[in-house]
């Protein structure tokens, strides 16, 4: 898929649409969303939905391989789970590129997001539904690039058309670049007329339960899993002494917002958390816990983008989970 400045996307990981402002690098762009913030957002995770490319001279970029996702029906659902599959585009060449699917094998609707760790962080790769009885491809990768990710993850919830929706799924699988290259690690199957890999997601599954099923033990059980592991599946960084706490909610740094728009707002925001991280970025080993709140994610996105970037020697990963639910970020400097 080709990004200019510009042109008018969609984002795929989260409902809205914005506009091409600055091209960052070959994997990522800035997009002035609807409420007029810019965010950064790799171009996997856009589609394009306007472009003018009569405009000579625009800045252009491109991914490597994106494909168009292709839902292809499976003749009749056999085993009623889910599957991630790989599919080598050549069977007879070691080493050739490969597409990666989903496969709902169930008579079930199928929402998933899924994304890829590397080295240098977590990438967002799609998210979408799946109908009951299709497959669909989420990625294509050369085999050499397979070699750069530590592990790929998929996050799942089936329902009925007019159902209510059961089963969240965990699933991370962590990859071995070797198996890619042999081809005797691609079997007959089911679902393709190429030999391919085929996991099973329910049985390698780690995190799944019925919500209605709960009981208060199963809660604890739960909460004390997530303390162990944090959202990415990174170990939770141990600190030495207890993290300083900065509340980045509007209300408790200003004692009224009026006449402030909502750039300025998080213009604020932003400011305050660089304040804080000039501040203790040199204090080796301090920790500082952001609560930056859930609400439409811009601030969450713009501190980890920021600690991705400007801050690299720090460690961040989401804060206590039992502490401060899902809205707070804990950077060790």
């Amino acid at each position: 898929m080709e990004v200019r400045i510009g042109d008018k996307v969609r984002f795929l990981n989260q409902i809205g649409e914005g506009k091409v402002v600055k091209i960052v690098n070959n994997n990522t762009v800035m997009v002035l969303d609807e409420d007029d913030f810019e965010v950064p957002a790799a171009i996997t995770n856009l589609v394009v939905i306007e472009s003018d490319f009569s405009t000579e001279g625009d800045e252009l970029v491109s991914t490597t391989i994106s494909p168009k996702l292709e839902e292809v029906k499976i003749d009749k659902v056999q085993t009623d789970k889910h599957y991630l599959a790989f599919v080598s585009k050549d069977a007879t060449r070691s080493g050739s590129d490969i597409d990666c699917y989903i496969v709902n094998d169930t008579k079930d609707v199928l929402f998933y997001t899924f994304y890829i760790e590397k080295e240098d962080g977590i990438e967002g790769v799609g998210a979408g539904n799946c109908n009951a009885g299709e497959k669909m491809t989420l990625e294509s990768y050369s085999a050499n690039f397979m070699n750069d990710i530590k592990s790929m993850h998929l996050h799942i919830i089936s329902y009925k058309q007019k159902g209510i929706p059961v089963n969240p799924i965990v699933f991370k699988m962590n990859i071995n670049p070797v198996k890619f290259f042999k081809n005797s690690s691609y079997k007959d199957n089911d679902f393709f007329d190429l030999p391919a890999m085929v996991y099973n997601i329910e049985e390698k599954n780690s995190f799944e339960y019925k919500l209605n099923e709960l009981t208060e033990s199963d809660e604890k059980r739960i909460i004390s899993q997530k303390e162990k592991k944090s959202s990415h599946g990174f170990p939770i960084i141990k600190t030495k002494n207890e993290p300083v706490e900065v509340d980045l909610h509007i209300n408790k740094l200003l004692d009224s917002v009026v006449g402030l728009s909502n750039r300025d707002i998080l213009q604020y925001q932003l400011d305050k958390f660089h304040e804080v991280m000039d501040e203790n970025c040199r204090k080796k080993g301090q920790a500082v816990v952001f609560i930056h709140g859930i609400g439409n994610g811009t601030l969450k996105q713009k501190i980890h983008w920021e600690l991705d970037h400007k801050y690299k020697k720090c460690k961040h990963e989401d804060a206590s989970f039992q502490k401060y639910g899902p809205g707070a970020t804990l950077v060790v400097m």
